[in-house]
């Protein structure tokens, strides 16, 4: 993938979809996550003008990060503490400002993509709702969800 990017960025053509990724961020190593990091955030925290956001109007999925404790934490009250504390307006503020994500807290939302905000006339921080083409994947059918473990764990090992 970096190839691709390195040879779309020395074209320097505008006004043009040069190529279109579909594929999971933690199917990447993690050098490769770095560096896509590196490429999407330039545009997202407005650092490279030439760089252009869009979201088919076919349709595509939708994604949202997570903090999850799992069933099994060693200190799931720990894990709560920090689960709030990044939910506060501090952090939550610095967090969205460092990274260009679209901040869970409703106050820090509001403020950075309304008028005046960092991301005001950002189209990738905001993520388009309520488009009846875009799919949720909320659940996996029962099936997978016992195979998932052994899956990932076979991925993670490669």
């Amino acid at each position: 993938m970096i190839p691709v990017l390195q040879d779309i960025a020395s074209r320097n053509e505008k006004d043009c979809v040069q190529a279109i990724f579909l594929y999971p961020l933690n199917a990447l190593m993690k050098s490769q996550q770095k560096r896509i990091h590196a490429w999407c955030s330039a545009y997202i925290l407005g650092e490279n003008e030439d760089m252009a956001y869009c979201v088919p109007s076919q349709g595509t999925n939708v994604a949202v990060d997570a903090m999850v404790i799992p069933a099994n934490a060693k200190n799931p009250k720990l894990a709560n503490v920090f689960i709030a504390y990044m939910l506060g307006y501090d952090a939550s503020m610095a967090n969205s400002l460092e990274v260009g994500y679209a901040s869970a807290n409703a106050q820090v939302l509001a403020e950075l993509s309304g008028p005046g905000g960092e991301y005001e006339d950002n189209a990738a921080y905001m993520p388009r709702a309520g488009y009846e083409k875009d799919e949720m994947y909320v659940d996996l059918p029962g099936e997978w969800q016992a195979k998932q473990p052994d899956l990932w764990a076979k991925v993670m090992a490669e």
